[in-house]
């Protein structure tokens, strides 16, 4: 009966002793410009004192087959950030100029006492459009107005023709 008591006492210590982790709100995703910087975060709160919990970034990319795989990002991209007051701890992952295969939904890993996956964010790098033709405003108006003036007519023009062929019949009945 003791052991019991014992057991059952030493694991409810060991059950409240453990730190939480409490996963912070991720930025569900962000769109970002070939070429230019960006910084993902993501943050936990940690009531472990001294912290065993390991911040690991996985990339998950989209396959051939629509099968997505998960790689682990490089660390030269990681850096830890530093615990505050409130026990909340961030993790970044700098980009300091994105290229297009960087697409794709970014998470932490948390690995501690328990594990741990972010929701993530989806970076989304994009190529800026090129413009092939240079107009001002005034003149994309006129030009609007020459279309709205050519497709008036394109209406009218049949319909009207189309009556005078009815009325004429009707006179011939």
């Amino acid at each position: 009966m003791a052991t019991v008591t014992f057991f059952l006492l030493c694991s409810f210590i060991v059950l409240f002793a453990q730190g939480k982790v409490t996963l912070k709100d991720d930025r569900t995703w962000r769109r970002v410009k070939l070429s230019d910087p960006v910084v993902l975060d993501c943050c936990y709160e940690d009531t472990d004192k001294p912290s065993k919990v390991y911040l690991t970034w996985i990339n998950l990319v989209k396959a051939a087959n629509n099968t997505y795989a998960e790689e682990l990002v490089k660390r030269s991209h990681v850096i830890h950030g530093e615990r505050n007051a409130s026990m909340e701890f961030c993790g970044t992952l700098t980009f300091i100029s994105v290229q297009l295969n960087d697409t794709g939904l970014y998470q932490c890993y948390l690995n501690g006492s328990s594990v741990h996956y972010t929701h993530g964010t989806y970076l989304q790098v994009y190529k800026p459009m090129e413009k092939t033709i240079n107009l001002s405003e005034r003149t994309k108006n006129r030009i609007l107005t020459a279309e709205g003036i050519l497709l008036l007519l394109c209406v009218l023009v049949p319909s009207a023709t189309l009556l005078q062929k009815v009325r004429k019949s009707h006179d011939w009945e």
